[in-house]
């Protein structure tokens, strides 16, 4: 056969939109540490090298939505993509390129048999292709002439694609289907036209890709500022206030698509839309009714501006003692393609941002 899981190609693209994560002073900024790996199984799943995190072989965007100490998302509705499914492979010229191809190699019988399904012409490799008859149209095969090549009206070839993360097990399984089918592997279908009706492998819906994007993002911690600054003492008693910036809750990645014409396309947004803060130990009064997302300004909290009295986010720490501040962010994550949406299921997927603090009392010089 002729091992078309190793056609599916992938283009590496880096997100812009966790950069700015790491951007603010290190004496305001909390953050966790690594890149957690994705946590999909060996159908679809994916796995993490650098900051990079291969969400799906036959992705044409493999994303690093992957922040220091991210997690991916866990609960709600999930999908897992089929070991093959049938798709737009290839153009007229493409299918004609890659028989000849074959040719050139030692696959003589399988080229032959290719040759004559879809060049009754027989002259693939031989010197180009024959004209087409006068009176032949893409719709008139089995068999077909020169592949379709100028042929009206246009179409594309349909194949069996392969996920490259397959199991042996699931590599033998489309392996069955493709032996069923030789050679006749690819299947005309008309541009506007319905998918092959095999009935053994089925079509990849933009709702299924959404849903399995939807499964394999990687959330950041919130990067947080705070007054006292994270990276100084801060005083028993006085409040210390949280925030984040609107740069830094939100992410987007657009133009997440399938290795198919026309592409299945989803588009990606991460949104903070609260977080909770708590202390370890405990012994701290807490401020968490303001810890939540202003929709005309994009921060959650009240950034400090000199204000006096309690912070409607922030805490403030009762005794002299090495803390640890906690900060749980909650995301709503939103997938949208063409004519549909599906975001996050409650509760919310959350992420943690830890910070060490050390609290102070004041101290006083009494000259008496």
């Amino acid at each position: 056969m002729t091992g078309r899981a190793a056609l599916a190609s992938c283009l590496v693209l880096a997100s812009g939109g966790l950069t700015v994560l790491a951007s603010a002073p290190a004496a305001q900024a909390a953050s966790g540490s690594g890149c957690a790996a994705s946590s999909g199984g060996t159908s679809g799943g994916g796995s993490a090298s650098g900051s990079t995190v291969t969400m799906w072989a036959s992705l044409t965007v493999t994303e690093h939505l992957c922040g220091p100490g991210s997690s991916a998302i866990t609960g709600g509705t999930s999908w897992t993509p089929p070991p093959c499914w049938w798709a737009p492979e290839y153009t007229p010229d493409e299918l004609y390129s890659t028989v000849g191809q074959l040719d050139q190699s030692s696959s003589q019988l399988t080229y032959s048999a290719f040759q004559q399904e879809y060049d009754v012409n027989g002259d693939n490799g031989h010197g180009g292709l024959a004209a087409l008859k006068p009176d032949y149209r893409s719709t008139s095969g089995p068999k077909w002439q020169s592949y379709n090549v100028g042929a009206t009206p246009a179409g594309t070839w349909w194949g069996l694609v392969w996920n490259d993360d397959d199991t042996l097990a699931q590599m033998q399984q489309c392996s069955d289907i493709d032996t069923k089918h030789f050679p006749e592997d690819w299947y005309w279908v008309p541009t506007g036209g319905a998918a092959p009706a095999t009935g053994d492998a089925p079509t990849v819906t933009a709702e299924q890709l959404a849903l399995y994007v939807a499964s394999k993002v990687q959330l950041p911690p919130l990067n947080v500022n705070a007054n006292p600054s994270l990276g100084s003492k801060s005083t028993v008693n006085l409040p210390t206030w949280v925030w984040a910036n609107a740069a830094d809750t939100s992410f987007s990645v657009n133009d997440i698509c399938l290795t198919q014409d026309p592409a299945i396309c989803v588009n990606l947004k991460a949104q903070a839309e609260s977080f909770t803060i708590g202390t370890t130990p405990s012994d701290s009064k807490l401020h968490n009714t303001g810890c939540t997302l202003d929709q005309a300004t994009g921060t959650i909290g009240t950034p400090y501006t000199g204000a006096k009295g309690d912070p409607p986010c922030g805490v403030t720490f009762l005794n002299p003692e090495n803390y640890t501040l906690q900060v749980i962010t909650s995301w709503l994550i939103t997938v949208t393609w063409n004519g549909g949406q599906w975001q996050s299921p409650q509760p919310l997927p959350t992420t943690e941002t830890d910070a060490n603090v050390t609290a102070q009392e004041v101290q006083t010089i009494n000259n008496g």
